[in-house]
């Protein structure tokens, strides 16, 4: 992997169109400014330059929000074309082992929860989304029995101008087994009470 100056990255998507429809780019940008890095684009090296293959939204995300470099990971089977490019200013590679150490020392992660809605909710609706979300969170706080800040809720708010509403909580960095019921609650209450056009800058499965 490597992290490359933005001004080396382009996209050719006549060639190489977006396939992932999933992903609503004025919500991801919103995410990414105030959440964790941008995950790394895929590209080929053709010219001295980055042509993105995939990961598009990620890379306009990153051009909004005027990053001066983003990461990549190359495909391509030629050395001496990967090495060329690695020479060029600005270009370094990344340690991905060091990035793995680091995250194996860090068992907690704060993970910003982030949703738009299609209209501003209403008090009944936050009480609702209080009640579902938070309340779920609270719940697996209690099953744990310990002290810390697992799961923990914090900085809870709504907005009317962007009909949207977020909080940060303390998940495990690698246990995921809370997520299947958490979407299966955000399934229910985008049928049941107000249509959620996206989390964390994705539309829910």
């Amino acid at each position: 992997m490597l992290d490359v100056p933005a001004s080396f990255i382009t996209l050719a998507e006549e060639r190489f169109p977006d396939a992932d429809a999933r992903y609503v780019l004025p919500h991801l940008i919103e995410f990414y400014r105030v959440s964790a890095a941008i995950p790394p684009v895929h590209g080929v090296i053709e010219d001295g330059q980055i042509l993105v293959v995939s990961g598009h939204k990620y890379y306009k995300a990153a051009l909004a929000l005027g990053r001066s470099s983003m990461r990549v990971i190359v495909r391509s089977a030629d050395t001496d074309q990967v090495d060329r490019f690695r020479a060029k200013p600005g270009v370094t590679l990344v340690d991905v082992d060091e990035i793995r150490r680091r995250e194996r020392g860090e068992p907690e992660v704060d993970l910003l929860h982030l949703f738009f809605f299609a209209e501003p909710l209403t008090e009944a609706q936050k009480t609702e989304f209080d009640r579902r979300f938070v309340s779920f969170f609270r719940a697996l706080v209690d099953r744990c029995g310990q002290g810390g800040e697992l799961f923990h809720v914090k900085d809870l708010g709504y907005s009317e101008k962007t009909a949207s509403a977020s909080f940060v909580v303390r998940v495990p960095a690698e246990d995921q087994g809370w997520y299947s019921s958490y979407l299966g609650i955000s399934k229910a209450f985008d049928r049941e009470v107000a249509q959620i056009l996206s989390f964390n800058g994705h539309e829910l499965p």
